[in-house]
């Protein structure tokens, strides 16, 4: 039998091996050595979200990023299957947005991930 000790500790060996990045969640819990979160209910790293946003985004103002930002980590349906849709339709296809500007609203969709350059990408695994 497999403990969910030893099973977490494949979970982050098989993730490290295609490239992604291993933190350890204390060290970014609110009173960690390198806090990325304000509380221990966050489950999105937000500053590194606003990063990724701006990084693969670079069209779209201020403005816009904080409302794909907002929209992306704001629960707006009443059931987990219908919020993972959403959330995948947003992973798929960008967040909405718009914003004004002198000459009227724009409007274009935020990058949630860059599917053509992987390598542009945050990826990255917790541990609990």
């Amino acid at each position: 039998m497999i403990t969910e000790s030893q099973l977490e500790q494949l979970a982050l060996s098989w993730f490290q091996v295609i490239g992604w990045v291993h933190a350890s969640g204390p060290d970014l819990a609110p009173d960690g050595p390198a806090p990325e979160r304000t509380n221990y209910n966050e489950v999105v790293l937000r500053g590194r979200l606003r990063e990724a946003l701006e990084r693969l985004n670079p069209q779209l103002p201020a403005e816009a990023i904080e409302k794909a930002l907002h929209t992306a980590t704001t629960v707006n349906e009443p059931t987990l299957v219908k919020r993972n849709h959403a959330f995948h339709r947003m992973m798929l296809d960008g967040v909405p947005v718009d914003w004004s500007t002198t000459d009227g609203k724009r409007f274009d969709h935020a990058r949630l991930l860059d599917f053509q350059n992987p390598d542009n990408n945050d990826f990255l695994i917790v541990d609990q």
